[in-house]
């Protein structure tokens, strides 16, 4: 439960209103007006994790003060310029094609923390396309036949065949497939377990691996 603020002297920021939210890109409703924002709210306003916003403020993306016993609070007008600024900074283009759903997911909700433009492809098609199109700096894919082609045309590709590849499993690389990613020249390759969180110092190593400040 979020911690009531005391109500003593004037407030001198309010919440977005309705519009200011839509026009901000705000998932959910603006809180009501008068109160400044915990890091669990700015994140639930942003489609968010808690975490994800103090690593904001922690790395000086956000500015925030904290109270004496511990608690951040954020001013709208500083969540807005923050938002601003993660919208209209250049961002990293990494391509997510995992097949297996479960293991996407996992990943994709770990790198959205992140200030990256994220492409998220469902089939091998639109993968290809985007591949083409849209020339990502950054590949991560899964250890299955459509993700080992797409690394291969990622190879062949004259203005790609320099970008960094990193292959996610849930299971531990057979003799076969290290032999395959030694050929395609594949950066790393990340072991995540089935049904296990993926932790925030798993997403920054991945990160660090690609050569992407975290």
């Amino acid at each position: 439960m979020a911690k009531q603020l005391s109500r003593r002297g004037p407030r001198k920021h309010r919440l977005p209103d309705r519009a200011e939210a839509k026009r901000l890109g705000l998932t959910l409703p603006a809180t009501p007006a008068g109160r400044l924002l915990s890091p669990n709210e700015a994140a639930k306003l942003l489609g968010l994790t808690g975490p994800g916003i103090k690593r904001w403020i922690r790395n000086g993306s956000l500015p925030a003060t904290q109270t004496p016993n511990g608690y951040w609070q954020i001013t709208p007008a500083d969540l807005e310029a923050a938002v601003r600024r993660r919208d209209e900074a250049p961002r990293k283009r990494v391509l997510l094609f995992v097949h297996e759903p479960n293991l996407r997911n996992r990943l994709a909700t770990g790198l959205l923390e992140h200030e990256l433009n994220l492409i998220v492809p469902a089939t091998r098609t639109d993968a290809l396309l985007k591949l083409a199109q849209i020339h990502p700096n950054s590949l991560i894919l899964g250890a299955d036949e459509e993700g080992w082609d797409l690394a291969q045309k990622a190879r062949q590709s004259l203005t790609l065949r320099g970008i960094s590849i990193l292959i996610v499993a849930d299971h531990e690389l057979s003799d076969q497939e290290v032999g395959r990613a030694l050929s395609l020249r594949v950066q790393s390759f990340q072991r995540l377990p089935a049904g296990q969180p993926i932790m925030p110092e798993q997403i920054q190593l991945l990160l660090q691996t690609l050569q992407i400040s975290v």
